[in-house]
């Protein structure tokens, strides 16, 4: 609510209750404006989490391909076992 200052009270007292009323006012605005300031963060970071969390086609075919390698070296080094023992047992 615009305050018309030719309207004003000339009484202290009639004055000072409004400037506490305002101040109040101002104090839950700015409450208010904080509460939804804190919860906009916390959204924004749990969308951000959110996303951060979950991988992309290409993570996951760089995974697979990753997966698939590691997976060909250990047949590859199970086989390299059998070969060498195999060896080992006909010498022996």
């Amino acid at each position: 609510m615009p305050i018309d200052s030719n309207n004003l009270p000339r009484d202290a007292e009639t004055l000072r209750k409004i400037v506490v009323d305002l101040a109040e006012q101002l104090d839950r605005s700015l409450a208010e404006q904080n509460k939804y300031q804190t919860l906009l963060r916390e959204l924004l970071e749990a969308q951000r989490n959110r996303k951060s969390e979950q991988l992309s086609k290409e993570q996951l075919a760089l995974f697979e391909t990753a997966w698939q390698a590691r997976s060909a070296e250990g047949e590859s080094a199970a086989a390299r076992t059998t070969m060498t023992s195999t060896t080992i047992r006909e010498k022996g």
